[in-house]
């Protein structure tokens, strides 16, 4: 459930004013909802202006990894633990350099300065709302740590020309998740194999007579992903080159909602490999779950990297990375 946003005005600015103290900034993960977030995208060294009567304005970076934990993870109690007298040991950015934010009679003025997540609280008298702003390049590890921003979210696909979602797997685990994640999307197409996937896109992109956005939704495991029980992946059914090929004539751009399908060398050969002619890569690196409302993300663990060129000859590379909280995880495909 998203709360109304008690605002008049809503609309990006250039330059930034003076600044609310960190320590008036501080924004608990503890304290974000779990709720589907809409991010609004903005470059690094952007402000947003926010027209409207606020008491508050608080904001929330992504975390580092937790340096207490072994793999870097929080737990719930961890994560309550963050206050405003220890949060530079977590926090990935730092409040008044890497973002700030103004109150004024007429509204709230954020600038964010340095690449990253942020969840934004605007309080009004009783009424407290939420905003998620992707600045630049997302979610992005440091030094190849996992991230960490708190709360646990429902997640919708970007919007596509063709969602297709594998059906028919022999493991009835399997078969009901994909089954439940085709409820999500009405319209969907379902595959049971390679060829099923390779002509439904084609049937949409022919329909549309253009090159399209496509969702692929199965299961997955570092450089591979399944539809029915058969595998897109080196040393499988079919070779993520020899797929890329297959497509290349009707899609534009490509996301792979599947779990671990990015992750790890593996993943990053894959995506590569189907960027060779396609504009727009996208996967997770981490797992994903399918509850009844949506995909769900838990932002510990986001790691994105978004870049885009109108080049196509140039690196366009779109890594979704996500450690997520499971209903059930796959480490390969069956």
């Amino acid at each position: 459930m998203r709360l109304a946003l008690p605002i008049a005005l809503l609309f990006p600015i250039l330059g930034h004013t003076a600044m609310l103290t960190a320590d008036q900034l501080f924004l608990a993960p503890s304290d974000v909802p779990e709720q589907v977030y809409t991010p609004i995208l903005l470059n690094p060294g952007s402000s947003y202006n926010i027209g409207g009567l606020f008491d508050a304005v608080n904001i929330l970076p992504l975390l580092k990894a937790n340096p207490n934990t072994p793999d870097g993870n929080y737990t719930t109690a961890d994560l309550n633990s963050i206050a405003a007298a220890n949060y530079g040991q977590f926090f990935a950015d730092t409040p008044t350099v890497d973002y700030s934010a103004n109150l004024s009679p007429s509204g709230a003025n954020l600038f964010f300065g340095a690449s990253g997540s942020y969840f934004v609280r605007l309080t009004s008298g009783p009424i407290s709302s939420f905003l998620d702003f992707q600045v630049g390049d997302g979610w992005f590890p440091i030094g190849g740590a996992a991230q960490n921003a708190g709360p646990e979210r429902d997640w919708t696909p970007p919007p596509a020309d063709a969602n297709v979602v594998s059906q028919g797997e022999d493991d009835a685990g399997e078969a009901a998740v994909t089954n439940q994640a085709a409820g999500l999307l009405p319209g969907s197409v379902r595959a049971g194999s390679i060829d099923d996937v390779v002509n439904a896109i084609k049937a949409a992109s022919q329909k549309k007579g253009r090159k399209i956005a496509v969702n692929l939704i199965g299961h997955g495991a570092p450089g591979a992903i399944q539809f029915g029980n058969e595998i897109i992946g080196d040393g499988w059914n079919m070779g993520a080159k020899e797929f890329q090929k297959l497509i290349d004539p009707y899609v534009s751009s490509i996301v792979f909602i599947s779990c671990n399908t990015a992750s790890g060398a593996a993943g990053d050969k894959f995506l590569t490999e189907i960027h060779d002619s396609i504009r727009v890569v996208a996967g997770f690196s981490f797992p994903i779950s399918v509850h009844n409302t949506g995909f769900d993300l838990d932002a510990k663990g986001l790691a994105i990297t978004l870049a885009d060129t109108p080049e196509p000859s140039s690196w366009v590379l779109w890594t979704v990375g996500a450690l997520l909280m499971l209903t059930r995880r796959y480490t390969k495909p069956r």
